[in-house]
């Protein structure tokens, strides 16, 4: 402050989620040709000129993937991995410009698997799995849903059937016994805590549906998968 740099506002980063979220490929490749200077200054991590780079990048795909996965109900898995990718072939570029291309392909893939998710679904469909994601920590009742979205159960099971080769309430509880899987797996959130964060009404209702969807225990998983619980 004393020197009168400031950092970049982050404007240019929600800009360049909305371009993102868009689907519209050319509109990422413009914002990016047109963009890419920022207001105020980067941040300053490290002395080394390509490993601050790198850290900066690494924020921004962060921060992007985190953005995108909270506001637009999508896969996490895959943002994720796309997310994943990225950091790996950040890590392994030797020269900046290597870096700009890892940015671009990575806000051109994220948009690409963004189109291609809005083109593939019924409206329906996408509304469904929307409504899901915004009441994953409640019961979901599909009759509430259908209404919700203006239409039968009924025409909403059928269309979603069609779609995804599942019924509504599989993707629901797929959906739940995925996300349980990586409580069990990544926190020491206890098994009470992880059935009522999912929206199940006890814990052995919720044991019952995962052993149904793993085979196991959500205990024997837990054993099996959390590293603090094994040693």
């Amino acid at each position: 402050q004393e020197s009168g740099v400031l950092h970049n506002t982050p404007l240019w980063n929600e800009a360049l989620v909305e371009a993102i979220v868009s689907g519209d490929e050319s509109r990422v490749q413009r914002f990016l040709k047109e963009k890419i200077r920022l207001e105020g200054e980067a941040g300053f991590l490290t002395r080394d000129h390509l490993r601050n780079l790198k850290n900066l990048l690494i924020c921004s795909v962060t921060s992007i993937s985190t953005k995108v996965m909270r506001e637009n109900n999508i896969d996490s898995e895959m943002v994720y991995s796309i997310s994943d990718a990225s950091i790996q072939m950040i890590e392994e570029a030797e020269r900046e410009d290597e870096l700009l291309e890892v940015g671009a392909a990575y806000c051109l893939t994220l948009c690409r698997y963004i189109h291609k998710r809005n083109s593939r679904y019924h409206p329906l469909v996408r509304q469904a799995k929307e409504y899901v994601f915004k009441h994953f920590h409640e019961k979901i009742i599909i009759d509430d849903m259908a209404k919700q979205l203006g239409t039968s159960s009924t025409y909403l099971g059928r269309i979603f059937r069609a779609s995804e080769n599942m019924t509504l309430h599989q993707f629901i509880m797929n959906e739940k016994m995925e996300r349980g899987k990586n409580l069990l797996r990544y926190s020491d959130y206890d098994l009470q805590a992880i059935s009522q964060y999912l929206g199940f009404a006890s814990q052995s209702h919720f044991g019952k549906e995962f052993k149904r969807y793993t085979g196991e225990t959500p205990a024997d998983f837990r054993m099996k998968k959390n590293q603090n619980y094994r040693k």
